[in-house]
């Protein structure tokens, strides 16, 4: 808050401006601390919405591959794919299918997802196979 803000909230109204003035200028003040309020709840919304999406995945994942073996099949277990890396580029991790819960948890635990065999839909890594790939003392 300014100074010339302060000082007119603690004289009150100036006596020489129109009320209407007043009135709009009040409703502009409320309007901006709406609208920076309903920009904050709709960033958390967003947030929340994204984790809900990726763990969703793994659930869908997760529920895909007990499908599978529930009905006597072997699970799918396919080799990550891994794209060659071009000269230079040490950055591979882009084209290895994993959900994104799976990828943070390999990156807590300090795992590589190239050296994880996914399970899950079309190869792709879940969380389980994180977990089962961990060290027993991290988890």
């Amino acid at each position: 808050m300014t100074d010339e803000v302060r000082d007119e909230e603690t004289r009150g109204p100036e006596p020489d401006r129109p009320a209407t003035e007043r009135a709009e200028e009040l409703v502009d003040r409320a309007a901006r601390g709406a609208g920076y309020l309903v920009s904050l709840v709709g960033l958390r919304l967003l947030r929340g919405a994204s984790l809900a999406r990726e763990e969703a995945e793994d659930i869908w994942a997760e529920a895909q591959n007990l499908r599978r073996e529930r009905q006597g099949a072997e699970p799918e277990v396919a080799e990550p794919e891994v794209a060659e890396p071009e000269v230079g580029s040490e950055d591979t991790t882009e084209t290895i299918k994993a959900t994104e819960a799976a990828r943070r948890k390999a990156e807590e635990l300090g795992l590589n997802l190239a050296e994880i065999s996914g399970t899950g839909a079309s190869g792709r890594i879940t969380m389980r196979d994180v977990e089962t790939r961990a060290p027993a003392d991290s988890t």
